[in-house]
């Protein structure tokens, strides 16, 4: 099912937009396609947020109604 995702930092400025729309029912999904789509992706850590929330499991289901985002590890001291 389509979901549309927010792309942050690093992420948005390689794919040239802010929100892509994939195929997804997972995190795992999500995280194919968007490599499959966009090979930038390939071996990049991303951190992947439903509803506002980090998804820690890969098996974390999707809905097209969820607010998805996708941005870089982030580091600071």
């Amino acid at each position: 099912m389509p979901v549309t995702v927010m792309l942050f930092g690093a992420f948005r400025e390689a794919v040239g937009a802010s929100r892509v729309t994939v195929e997804a029912r997972t995190v795992r999904d999500l995280l194919e396609a968007l490599v499959k789509r966009y090979p930038v992706f390939k071996g990049q850590a991303m951190l992947v947020a439903v509803n506002q929330e980090l998804a820690s499991d890969l098996d974390h289901p999707i809905h097209p109604e969820d607010e998805v985002a996708v941005f870089p590890p982030v580091g600071g001291g």
